[in-house]
């Protein structure tokens, strides 16, 4: 447990310091850094053992194997470029080095040419020169070694179980990069795709808390604007008797805290009922049944929704502080859908939209007034007080009743 402790905290060092869209380049650089000074460190027994009388490569092997901690230090000291300087030094002058001393035999300059994507690990985006270059480099030099023989001609004299052992050595490095490659590629391209899905979906949820979903669908597939006529749907408006002279004695925190409260217990029953939120202006709140779904027992539902929200300040009069709803009712046909090209909303037309607002802004403090059409579409289900006729504005006399609950069965 004290060594995965103390591997985390070195394959971590500098994160803090860096940019976040460099980090994971420097966590990675980190990781190789930490696992290739293991990986020197641990042959180096070996080669004692295959190759005692070479020295000379015992200490080309310990000195790459000092100088890979550095990368660590130099990225906890918030010098990246540095570090990743370094990072090419040991590995480019590390194998050529060895290829200098032991010759082509086992294969060294294969390792250097694996290595050549290393750079695109290391390098953030804006940096992209600098990683072309390191990796030409690389490239390069696995070239030259393919092509040149030893510059030091017969300085070692390799073994056959040292050769064994070096081309164990250089296959096994291979096979790492090669490996660490492709887990790299497919945990950077695992990650981005769970970040796209959460983004999508978060999109996904957003657009859904702003229009009901068969609109939504019918947008993200291409429809420009979306207008549908329904011939019944029943409308309600809301809003809260004296609110305005409330707002005036109380701070806007204390207004939009007690709007947030009520509204969202008015959502709670839209969603219970079935019912399609349309939107909220000041302290109005507007809601409809039988769009943007045709049929159901829309009125119904509406009537059940309003009764709820009566019920609302009877159970929660602290939400309310003293304030009661006006809520007034209509049923008739609409029109509803989508215009405009910018922050697109669900909305209704029509004159069953002005009736219902009328309804509403005619109405009596602390009651639910529906109009004749809701009242015929109720029928029997619900008790129902005649209030009589009234002058409405804009629409002139009209029959108007007070919904006051469910029948009894």
């Amino acid at each position: 447990m004290w060594l995965k402790r103390i591997f985390n905290r070195l394959i971590r060092s500098g994160l803090d310091l860096a940019l976040p869209e460099e980090r994971k380049f420097i966590e990675t650089a980190n990781i190789l850094a930490v696992l290739f000074c293991l990986i020197n460190v641990g042959t180096l027994p070996g080669l004692a053992h295959f190759l005692p009388e070479s020295a000379a490569l015992l200490l080309v092997q310990a000195s790459v194997s000092a100088l890979w901690p550095f990368v660590v230090l130099l990225n906890r000291a918030a010098h990246f470029a540095l570090a990743r300087f370094l990072f090419g030094i040991c590995t480019i002058v590390h194998i050529s080095l060895l290829m200098a001393f032991s010759g082509s035999a086992a294969g060294a300059q294969f390792l250097i040419l694996a290595g050549s994507n290393l750079p695109f690990f290391i390098y953030p985006p804006r940096y992209r020169r600098w990683m072309y270059l390191h990796a030409g480099i690389s490239l390069a030099a696995a070239v030259f070694w393919v092509v040149y023989p030893p510059i030091f001609g017969d300085f070692v004299q390799p073994t056959e179980l040292y050769l064994y052992f070096l081309q164990g050595l250089v296959v096994f490095g291979i096979i790492y990069v090669v490996f660490f490659s492709a887990f790299y590629h497919y945990n950077v391209q695992r990650q981005a795709e769970l970040a796209l899905q959460a983004e999508r979906e978060k999109s996904e949820k957003l657009l859904l808390n702003i229009l009901p979903e068969p609109i939504a669908e019918r947008l993200k597939l291409g429809d420009r604007s979306i207008a549908e006529d329904f011939e019944s749907a029943t409308v309600l408006f809301a809003d809260l008797a004296n609110f305005t002279k409330r707002s005036s004695v109380s701070n806007a925190a204390q207004i939009v805290e007690m709007l947030d409260g009520i509204f969202s217990e008015f959502d709670l029953l839209a969603e219970k009922h079935g019912l399609e939120k349309i939107k909220t202006i000041g302290d109005a709140y507007m809601v409809a049944g039988g769009v943007p779904v045709r049929g159901g027992n829309h009125a119904e539902s509406v009537a059940r929704m309003a009764l709820g929200m009566k019920e609302l300040t009877r159970t929660k009069p602290e939400m309310f502080r003293g304030l009661q709803v006006r809520i007034g009712i209509h049923t008739g046909p609409l029109v509803a859908g989508v215009i405009g090209r910018h922050k697109f909303i669900y909305d209704l037309w029509g004159d069953t939209v002005n009736t219902a607002s009328r309804m509403e802004s005619h109405g009596v403090e602390g009651e639910i007034q529906i109009s004749r059409t809701t009242r015929e579409a109720l029928g029997k289900r619900f008790q129902v007080e005649e209030r009589g006729s009234i002058e409405v504005k804009g629409k002139g006399v009209m029959e108007v009743y007070l919904l006051k609950g469910e029948a009894a069965i």
